[in-house]
């Protein structure tokens, strides 16, 4: 019997696992065209073994298998005459069936550390850290050539502010609110403020203005108790920053209060060219 069409099961199959395991799931809603189906023929030669090896103890061990259910695909594509043997025509179906659902269930079965995610369940503190660790490094891998996305991980992994300058000279300084989602296109980035100012525009000095250090502390101030923190999210379009680092205000009172910091524009992600002030620079090394 002619296979060929049969040939395109395993291939679902790889097109399943890239679409449920995390970590290809992540790198395949950044792909398109010809490198998405490449990477689904791909995944079929990994599911090919195991579809192999679940058939061969399916024919070994498993009598309904072997004597009900191969001689119904027999009956199915009109091979009712073929031999029920390991390797005969109905058993090669059966073997390029298995490799598509293969796909989907070995995604599954990858994607274990999501149960770091559920709140209730009761894991083990080294596992659930082990989990997360899987997680952060899928994203760190899915995020490689975005270095926006991948700094503003950081700031979320590490609690620490991150300092964007505004094609306005508008500068702010604040906590990421969430991890980055591979499967989305960032269209902007939202941030909790923790300080915010402005770029000299002849010097593009550094100047702080606003301290938004109540929105942290909204319970001790019965004024402002109708407020939750959440409501001071400040939402800045992506093609509206020019440069982004991480930030130290220890680092950067430190410098200020030794006149240390320099006279020169900001930025350490590439995006203007320019160098980072003195105490800015030192906040960010802190973070490698």
């Amino acid at each position: 019997m002619e296979l060929t069409p049969f040939l395109l099961l395993p291939i679902a199959g790889g097109f399943a696992l890239s679409s449920v395991w995390t970590r290809l799931r992540y790198l395949a809603a950044r792909e398109s065209g010809h490198r998405l189906y490449f990477r689904a023929t791909l995944n079929a030669f990994y599911l090919l073994p195991v579809a192999v090896a679940v058939h061969v103890i399916l024919f070994v061990h498993v009598t309904a298998y072997r004597v009900q259910f191969l001689p119904l695909l027999g009956d199915v594509f009109g091979l009712a005459s073929s031999p029920i043997e390991m390797w005969g025509d109905p058993s090669r179906i059966s073997l390029l069936m298995l490799s598509a659902i293969a796909g989907p269930i070995l995604g599954l079965l990858l994607n274990v550390h999501l149960l770091a995610e559920v709140p209730w369940l009761a894991l083990p503190p080294f596992l659930r850290r082990q989990f997360n660790q899987v997680t952060i490094s899928q994203l760190d891998r899915a995020l490689k050539n975005n270095d926006l996305e991948r700094l503003m991980m950081r700031s979320a992994l590490k609690g620490m502010p991150i300092l964007l300058t505004l094609d306005n000279g508008k500068v702010y300084v604040g906590f990421s609110i969430r991890l980055p989602n591979p499967e989305l296109e960032r269209a902007d980035v939202r941030i909790l403020p923790l300080l915010s100012g402005y770029r000299d525009s002849a010097t593009h000095d550094l100047n702080l203005t606003t301290n938004y250090d109540f929105v942290y502390k909204l319970e001790q101030i019965p004024q402002l108790s109708h407020l939750a923190t959440g409501d001071f999210e400040v939402v800045i379009p992506v093609d509206r920053i020019c440069s982004s680092h991480l930030f130290d205000l220890v680092a950067y009172e430190y410098f200020r209060s030794n006149g240390e910091v320099a006279n020169d524009s900001g930025g350490d992600n590439g995006q203007d060219g320019s160098t980072a002030p003195a105490a800015e620079t030192a906040a960010k090394d802190q973070s490698h």
